[in-house]
Parts: structure tokens; sequence; C-alpha cells
């Protein structure tokens, strides 16, 4: 399905982890949290009007914290818009919580750092890695294909955390690598290189993989052989990016100020090329299809 327009909005400031690569300057400081995000969505669909062509993106802080945040849920659902929630995967195992991952097709992004010591040590958060692999290990099977599990990588040894990880849960749903990123290219190239365990490891388990703020030109010889028979990817566009901050909304133009090195600008996955910290897209592995989509 194409997709019209993505809104986005942090719905609370709120947050149950402490992240050390947090992005939010005001879920770090602490400084306030919205009012009736509820309501500022609601003024929002009547001057837009969504429609099921639309996506909206849920994040935070952490979304499950505020107190509108399944009224938000029923709502946007009722308007039969794709939604994507971005979560720590905390407060899953809640019944209102559990009741929307049972009862939706609603897609939920769930981050790890590692296993416990590395997670807890990124999250700042004794016990946050306990948390969320309880609740991410009693979702039943026949939902998980709802969840995609995203391992964000800064470290060599995350890697093979990852993989225990993954065989821990028995994990045979969506995998999302994704480089946290360093605006130092050349350790991000370096890091990116170390990829090749992970990703062969997923290949043979035969799971859905997304990468995202990954050169294409770091992923391993097999992988780039299976692009180049592709003359041209197939992008599931987005015409329109709106942010919707407190009290007001905004366009965004998601590719505006992204800087090609001179090298990027010959190569002829430039158009596909995931290392875009500002898309909110991910590349796609999926059996015999590849694509462009969003995260």
């Amino acid at each position: 399905m194409l997709i019209n327009r993505l809104f986005y909005m942090n719905i609370t400031y709120k947050c149950n982890n402490g992240c050390i690569f947090c992005i939010s300057n005001t879920t770090k400081r602490k400084l306030f949290d919205l009012e009736k995000p509820l309501k500022m969505i609601m003024q929002v669909d009547k001057e837009y009007n969504f429609t099921e062509q639309d996506i909206f993106i849920v994040n935070g802080g952490e979304p499950t914290l505020s107190d509108d945040f399944v009224e938000i849920i029923n709502f946007l659902n009722k308007k039969r818009m794709k939604i994507i929630v971005y979560s720590n995967g905390r407060k899953l195992k809640e019944t209102s919580i559990r009741n929307i991952i049972t009862s939706t097709n609603i897609r939920w992004i769930i981050p790890f750092y590692g296993l416990q010591k590395t997670n807890d040590y990124y999250t700042n958060v004794d016990g946050s890695f306990k948390d969320t692999y309880e609740a991410i290990s009693t979702i039943p099977e026949t939902h998980r294909n709802k969840i995609s599990l995203k391992l964000l990588v800064k470290e060599k040894k995350q890697i093979k955390e990852f993989i225990r990880l993954i065989e821990l849960l028995d994990w045979k749903s969506e995998i999302h690598i994704s480089l946290i990123l360093d605006d130092n290219i050349q350790e991000r190239i370096k890091l990116a290189k170390k990829l090749k365990r992970i990703l062969f490891f997923l290949f043979s388990k035969q799971l859905k993989i997304k990468i995202s703020n990954v050169p294409i030109c770091c992923l391993p010889q097999k992988m780039k052989k299976i692009l180049n028979y592709y003359n041209k990817m197939k992008e599931k566009g987005i015409k329109k990016y709106y942010f919707i901050d407190y009290n007001k909304i905004y366009p965004i133009n998601y590719d505006k100020n992204h800087v090609w090195m001179e090298k990027c600008k010959k190569c002829r996955h430039i158009h596909y090329c995931v290392d875009n910290g500002k898309k909110y897209r991910a590349l796609n592995f999926n059996k015999d299809e590849i694509f462009l989509d969003l995260e």
C-alpha cells in the first residue's frame, strides 16, 4: 500500500529508561511533559483528515507511559491508518497494552542493546533488560509478527550477545539491525564491516532482516551480490512527512542536509543506501524480495 503522509509525534517525554544515546533533550532534561496529546492529535485530524493511506508514528519518551496512550491508539485505529509504536517494551506485559497487541495490527519497534549487563548499561536502568525480555518472551508466537526487534549496535561485543538473545527468545520474526550513528563516517564504516557474523546468522535462520544506518558498501559480498540483480530498487515512498509538536504541526524534509562522501556519489547503490538517519526507512531482505520501506 502506498503511504501518502507520515505523521510523527512524541506523545510524552516521560521515560522509564535513561538511554545514554537518547536523542530527546526534553526527555533527558525532564523539562516538561505534553498535556492532552490526544486532543492535539484530534485537532490535527480535523485539519488534515487522516486516511487509511497515512501512517502515524507514536513515540516518546516512552509512549506507553502517557495517560492518553490507549485512547490515542484506539482513536488512530478507528481511522484505519497504519500505526507504528516505538517502545522500550517494559510495559508490554500489562493487560491494557497486551490487549492492543493481540487485538490490532499495530506494529511495535522494540530496541535491545545486548544481554542484561550490556543492555542495562546503555539504558542506565538496572532491570530494564529483564522487564523487556520477559515481556517479549511471553508474547504468543501468533502475534510476534507484529514486533520488530531493533538491535542497536555501538560496539563489536554486542554482536555476539545479539545472536544469543535471538536464540534465547527463539525469535522467528523480524530483526532490524541499526548502527547507533557516529558522526565519524570512518568509525561507522569500520563498525558496519563487523556485522557480517550476525547477518549470516540471520540469513541461515531465514528471518526477515531490516538494516538502517548501515552503508551498503559495508554489507557482506553475498548480500551485495543479491542487490546487483536489482536494477531498480522498489521503494515504498512517502509523499509528505509531518512532525506534531506542542500545539503545532509542521512539514519535514527528511532528506535535507544529508551530505554524501565523494565516493558515495559514484556508487550504483546510492539511491537506496540506508546510511541516512533522517528517513525512517530501512532496507528489507525478505526471502526473494528486497525493497526500501519504513523502519
